[in-house]
């Protein structure tokens, strides 16, 4: 997809008012290692980029992407060649109150930085959780017409963002993902399908609900569900108290669905603009620019303190910063020596 959406701007001709720079990092299943890399060796180039396209979803073709409230109507021009140019793979701008961690791609290192990263949704007939990451994911498995869409639409967004008079607005960049909305939150798992589920954990939400292996599910709230995108857009959008409605055997159900507060989602940390090593508490990195940062935390710092909250361990640090006031103080070790540093929060 990147390589075809660069081959196509460069046969047009195009020449952007701003640098259009296509990348491709490694390391990124094993924890986003080379994006991560990337942004620690050249800080400066932060404030001067306006978006981050990241294209990781499989084969389905591009379907839409996300906006904050102040981009919507820059990507409704942004994108306006786009929503015409295949009424069979439709295209949408979906307005959030902020862009989303949590997906596990290249875009989450640069949210994480401050930058607009943006993860794609996509949509088809390809089934993801079958092919990917699995021993059926060969070459016969890519769709061709998705590909050269997707390609198409790459190539427009891209070229338009780089044509924007400013870079994109930053104001709320970051929103956590709902917590408890996760499968595993609610104790279940997915069939090749996508909305079939299987492993239905005894005494966990999903089964305590009422939900059984084997049912496969209609919708979500007021979502219809019929693959596993809308479905983790169904989890994310519904209210508290939810209504499912899964086919099970040859009857249809109707279920009543109280999501339940999930664990603290790992994005909260980077309210902080940190990472972590597996004691939960010891910073393995510090994104320049970040309250952290602006504060004088450095890498190897061990974390005892937010606030009046004691840090022992990754789960006491997201309390800590969740319920901490905006300006307060960090208790840390440094080698041998503690010291207490103040601290503003991005909030």
């Amino acid at each position: 997809t990147t390589l075809e959406a660069a081959r196509l701007l460069m046969n047009a001709g195009a020449k952007p008012k701003r640098t259009i720079r296509f990348m491709l990092w490694s390391g990124e299943e094993q924890g986003l290692l080379g994006s991560r890399a990337y942004i620690k060796a050249h800080p400066e180039e932060n404030a001067r980029i306006s978006a981050v396209l990241v294209h990781d979803g499989g084969t389905n073709y591009v379907s839409g992407i996300e906006a904050t409230r102040p981009m919507v109507s820059i990507f409704e021009k942004v994108f306006e060649p786009v929503v015409a140019l295949n009424q069979e793979m439709p295209f949408k701008i979906h307005e959030v109150k902020g862009l989303t961690m949590g997906m596990g791609s290249d875009h989450d290192s640069y949210l994480m930085a401050g930058v607009p990263g943006f993860f794609w949704r996509q949509l088809g007939k390809a089934n993801y959780n079958h092919t990917h990451h699995t021993q059926y994911d060969t070459f016969d498995q890519a769709i061709p017409e998705y590909q050269q869409h997707t390609s198409m639409v790459v190539a427009i967004g891209a070229y338009n963002i780089a044509n924007l008079d400013a870079l994109l607005p930053r104001e709320g960049l970051t929103a956590s993902r709902a917590t408890g909305r996760r499968l595993g939150d609610l104790g279940v798992s997915l069939q090749d399908d996508g909305v079939t589920l299987k492993d239905v954990a005894e005494g966990k939400p999903a089964h305590k609900a009422g939900l059984r292996d084997g049912d496969r599910v209609l919708r979500i709230g007021t979502k219809d569900v019929t693959d596993y995108v809308t479905l983790r857009d169904a989890l994310r959008e519904a209210p508290q108290k939810a209504k499912w409605r899964v086919r099970r055997g040859d009857k249809e159900v109707e279920i009543e669905f109280a999501f339940e507060a999930g664990p603290a989602p790992a994005q909260d940390r980077r309210i902080l603009g940190v990472n972590l090593e597996d004691d939960g508490s010891t910073l393995s990195e510090v994104v320049e620019g970040s309250p952290a940062d602006a504060a004088g935390l450095k890498v190897g710092d061990r974390i005892l303190r937010i606030g009046a909250k004691d840090v022992k361990d990754y789960d006491s640090l997201v309390e800590a910063i969740q319920t901490a006031e905006k300006k307060t103080t960090v208790r840390l070790r440094r080698g041998a020596k503690e010291m207490e540093l103040p601290v503003t929060f991005e909030r």
